[in-house]
Order: C-alpha cells, then structure tokens, then sequence
C-alpha cells in the first residue's frame, strides 16, 4: 500500500481509511468470519449487484494515481509448495522451496533464484496466469553448474530483437499475473510446486472447491483470485472437474456481518479446451474499496451451483492458508470392537479446520440407513476414548447431522492435528458402528484385523491401528502412535510391531507396552527411521501377537493404509 501515500486530497483520504478498516477487520474479526464461514448464509437472500455506472465510478477512483507513481525496484520473497498447484492430479509433491527474486521496473526484468533443500526437481518455469490459472510459458530457469539445489534465471539479450530473455511485462506482474511452476518429472501428471509471483500490492488466495454443506458429490475443483490494492482490480479463476449441469459460478464478497455485499458471476473461459474453466469478464474486474476492505479481511469465497444443488455442490474459501479441508469415508473397517463391525453401510463427511482460531466444523451426509447417534470421540487408530462432541441431526433433511456451533472449539487443535479424534457413527440396531479418523495431511493411518499366526488353531482375535506423522521431528525420525487389542488370549509374552525390507529382513521392530485396560501400545519414546517409513509406504509391516504356547506368535495383522 506503500502507494497510496501519493494520493492527495479525498481519494488519498478514502483509501487510506478503507484500507486501515480492512487491517483492523482482519485482526479483530478473525473469529467472527471463522465462524461465519460454515453457516448457512450462502444462500444469496441479500445480494446488492453492483451497475455498469458504478463500475466505471469504481475504476476512475482506484485507477486515478496510475500516472502519478514511479515504481522503484522490488525484492519479491516466495514459498513454493503445492499448495497452489492448480491441476490437482499433481499435488502429490512433498517437496518445497523458497525463491529471491527481483522486478526491476524501469527496464521490465525479472530476476534472482530460486533455492531447493529436498530433491533437484527437472524444470522450473515462468509462466504467465493469476492464481487459479493455468498460462503459457515464458521463460526457462537454469540449473546451477556449482549447486544444483539453486535455478537462476538467466539474462541474455537476443541480438536480433534486443529483447532480454527475462522480460516481463510490468503491468501484468503488478496485478500478479506470472507464476513459478516447478516439476519433478517430464510427465504431465508428475509432481509439480507452483507459487504466484505476486508484488506487495497484490492480495491473493487460493481453494480446493470441496462439497457444500456436506453435500455428496465427485466434483472437486480449485479457484484462484487477485485483487490489486492500488487500483482495487480483481480477477478470479475457477477450474472444475467432474462436474455437470453448471447453473452459476459466483464470487461472493461479504462484510463484517457475513451478509453478502457484493457477487460476482464468473463467465464460462471459452479460450480454454482441455478443463472447464470460469473467470471474471473484463466488465466486472473492478472492486470498489468497501469491497477491497472485505477482502482484505478474508471475507470472499466461490460457490459453484448445479441444478442438482441450488444452493451450491461446490464452496471454496478464499482465506483457505489457513483452512484444513478435511474430507473423510467412513465404514467399518476402522472398528476396533469386532462384534461391531458387520455394518456394510457408508457415509461421507466434510469437516473443516481453522488453524488459526482453532474452529472445527462440518457434518456428516448419510445415503442408507439414518443412524441413531454420530459422535466425536477422542483416540488414535486402534484405540477407543471418551465422547467429545455429539452431532445434532439437521431438523430439515434428516440424513445431514453437523457439529454445532458451540462445540466449534471443543476439540483440542494440538490433539487433532495428531490425529487423535475419530467419527464414531452408532447404527439404529445398537450394535453396528462405523468409525473414521479425522486426519489432516501428513497424518496416515494403517489398520489390521488379526488372524491365526501360519494355520494355528486359535480362539483369539483382534484389531491394530497405527498412526504416523509424516513431518520430521527435529532431532529425526517420524512420530508413531499404536494400538492393539487383542481378544480371546490368555498368557501374551509379547506384541511387537515389525517392519520389513523388500527382502524381508526387518529394519525395525517396535515391542508393545500393556496398558491398564489390556491394550498394548507403541512406548511415546519410539520413533521411526527414514529407512521403516520407506518400507511402511510400501506396505511392508505387521503386528505379531506371542504367547506362551505359541512361541512364534499366535496371531498376526498385516497393515494396510487407509485411503
């Protein structure tokens, strides 16, 4: 905003007020739109659309000072994971970088590095598009020759056209309109890291479209919008896959009140052939500085409608740096108690966690059979813990059961996080349950039920769960929690956890503690190596339960992820 210091008399005075409301909204509203978020109140009831006439009104205010600023040189510091990634066949990239760039205005020319710390990816590109969109290459970095972790972007004139082959256009870089692309791979559906690159005047955000409401659906889709804060222009993309019948995609901007202050229809990119793709038309690229001010408190989204769903199949928070969007399938595999783990009924649930408040909310959508009770309960794979949240059952549609809002902070953040909270869903014949984990990215989950250890006749059963936190402690190694409780046995000498090479030698075997109430657990000070969680991805491990008469094991488990 540094700008806007260069205006005068009552257009400086708007926007520095505007803008200074939009800060203050973001500190101290934070909660508010939190909790907003997951409300009802996309149901478009109040809607002020904006006129042709205000649109011109809003251009020539924001617009004014684009002939009075002289643009110095700016450093422009990036993160590039894959968050961004538009194409999400290609989010499966764990690695990250940081890039050191600089735009320098008075000649049009981008330069700097961008640095790696994992692994040496295979290309890494300029391209033009804002965020949500996918655009044409425009120029090539170069691996270092002394350090390959490091990519430069290279500066050589063209002697023919005297163009330097890190030119950009100054114009198009303001509004945030060139991005990094980073690929592991020459395939086109390898891994790939993607940040905007994007000045100090630029706000931007970026959203997996996820079901609305905790409506069923395979659609899936990624949006992406800019809004400049000099000259208030706004573009926004949306990308959609597997969706049919279309009726409206719309960007929703909404004030303090959550009340929607002003929607914007998106239009169908016919320029585009290989996705579907929506944008914002050039009539309607810009915002008054009300509307900036929401935005820059958080306060948009995209919601797309089918004629399936009015009211919206697809949402897509457009604060979502620091929303977990947490979808889950829950059946019976996950149920520790075998006598209650016959029901073939499914369920889907959507739940959404606010990293920053802590706020954690959602539902559960049922097809089949309406259940009697839907809980959150806490515990980790494998293991059964106390209540903590009962759904409420929606009063209008009986297959939709919600966290309320006064339970939206009751979970532990740290504990979820971990992957210590499950769904727990009790069937109307009060036997049956289904049972899923609430886990967030970088948490997986394996589960195995036990059988009778090379053909030996036993009585004894069972069920294992172990979790596995994928992040890196700091002083190496991965965390794992586990749980195993075995029924029916009489006189267990050990239970250990055991993983396997492609060999199958072990690299790691884990001895179980007993607890109080006969379930045996991973001890808090083990941890895995790189090697074991190497092997683990493969699926090579397992759960052997001894005794005293079966020596060898009497029952063993072998582990399978949970998708």
């Amino acid at each position: 905003m540094k700008n806007l210091f260069n205006l005068s008399g009552l257009f400086y005075s708007v926007c520095v007020v505007m803008l200074l409301l939009g800060c203050e909204q973001n500190l101290q509203k934070q909660d508010d739109h939190s909790r907003l978020a997951i409300q009802n109140h996309m149901d478009e009831n109040v809607i002020s659309n904006r006129t042709n006439e205000q649109n011109t009104i809003n251009h020539t205010v924001c617009a004014v000072q684009d002939n009075v600023n002289v643009k110095q040189d700016e450093k422009i510091a990036l993160i590039i994971d894959d968050a961004q990634v538009v194409d999400q066949n290609s989010f499966s990239a764990t690695e990250s970088g940081t890039a050191n760039l600089i735009f320098r205005y008075s000649e049009n020319l981008l330069s700097g590095n961008v640095v790696f710390t994992q692994t040496a990816p295979t290309k890494v590109h300029v391209h033009q598009g804002y965020a949500g969109q996918t655009g044409d290459l425009v120029f090539a970095l170069v691996q270092n020759t002394t350090n390959p972790a490091i990519w430069d972007i290279e500066e050589i004139m063209d002697p023919v056209t005297e163009v330097f082959s890190n030119a950009v256009d100054s114009n198009t870089l303001a509004a945030g309109g060139y991005y990094l692309n980073v690929h592991f791979g020459n395939d086109p559906t390898s891994p790939t890291l993607r940040a905007q690159i994007v000045s100090n005047d630029v706000k931007f955000n970026v959203a997996p479209l996820i079901a609305h409401n905790g409506i069923t659906t395979i659609a899936s889709g990624f949006a992406g919008a800019s809004a400049n804060e000099i000259n208030c222009q706004v573009s926004a993309f949306v990308t959609l896959v597997d969706l049919v019948d279309v009726t409206g995609v719309h960007l929703h901007i909404e004030d303090e009140n959550g009340s929607t202050s002003n929607k914007i229809v998106l239009e169908l990119d016919t320029s585009v052939t290989t996705a579907t793709v929506y944008k914002i038309a050039d009539a309607d690229s810009f915002l008054n500085f009300s509307d900036l001010a929401n935005v820059n408190a958080g306060h948009w989204y995209i919601n797309v409608h089918t004629a399936t769903n009015t009211s919206g199949e697809l949402i897509g928070y457009l604060d979502a740096s620091h929303f977990d969007f947490i979808p889950l399938t829950i059946d019976a595999s996950q149920v520790v108690d075998p006598i209650a783990a016959n029901a073939t009924d499914t369920a889907a649930a959507n739940f959404m966690l606010d990293t920053v408040t802590g706020m954690f909310a959602g539902g559960v959508t049922f097809t089949g059979e309406i259940p009697e009770k839907v809980h959150i309960h806490s515990g980790y794979a494998g293991q059964t813990g106390d209540l903590a949240i009962e759904l409420v059952q929606d009063v209008l549609d009986s297959s939709q059961w919600k966290i309320a809002e006064a339970d939206y902070f009751t979970l532990d953040q740290s504990v979820l996080e971990a992957g210590g909270y499950y769904l727990n869903v009790h069937l109307i014949n009060g036997i049956d349950t289904l049972r899923s984990q609430i886990l967030q990215h970088g948490i997986s989950v394996s589960v195995a039920s036990f059988v009778s250890h090379a053909g030996i006749i036993t009585n004894g059963s069972g069920f294992a769960g172990i979790t596995v936190d994928r992040k890196v402690l700091p002083d190496g190694g991965y965390a794992v929690k586990g749980f195993v409780t075995p029924i029916g046995l009489m006189d267990i000498t050990g239970v250990h956890l055991h993983i396997e090479d492609i060999d199958l030698v072990t690299t790691q075997k884990i001895v179980l503690e007993a607890n109080l109430n006969g379930v045996f657990e991973i001890p808090t000070t083990e941890v895995l190596t790189d090697a074991a969680l190497k092997d683990i991805a493969e699926g090579r491990w397992y759960i052997n339960v001894h005794t005293a008469l079966n020596v060898d094991g009497e029952l063993i488990g072998y582990l399978s992820a949970i998708p």
